[in-house]
């Protein structure tokens, strides 16, 4: 990961919460993306946010390339319906030596989760 003072952090599928270390971690921009604008906005994490739907419009281009030195998906990536284009994505918006993180949950909203997920058991 970049050795600058200060982590640029990229929160996909974001929510009223960051998951982001409060200490320990010098954080620089720490940017939202997700659906909710009133749950973004209540996200004392972010620096800030955009809403988009990212299963309608699977791009990051408001974002330049190398902008970011971590890259999070906290328990949504099975709400993702296009994942290898916002994948692709991340790859393309993360600095180099930069880290995507994705978490994954066996609990979900199944009236939201893609099909492959609620087929799926906690083995495989």
């Amino acid at each position: 990961m970049s050795s600058k003072k200060n982590v640029d952090v990229l929160d996909l599928c974001s929510s009223w919460i960051s998951h982001l270390p409060n200490d320990g971690v010098s954080l620089g921009r720490v940017v939202g993306v997700g659906m909710n604008e009133a749950e973004l906005k209540a996200n004392q994490q972010l620096t800030e946010y955009y809403t988009q739907d990212l299963n309608k419009q699977p791009d990051l281009s408001q974002f330049d390339d190398e902008s970011f030195d971590v890259v999070c998906n906290v328990v949504s990536v099975d709400y993702l319906t296009q994942p290898l284009d916002i994948f692709k994505e991340v790859h393309r918006v993360l600095r180099p030596g930069g880290v995507s993180l994705v978490s994954f949950s066996n609990r979900c909203f199944p009236t939201k989760a893609v099909a492959m997920w609620l087929q799926a058991d906690d083995i495989g």
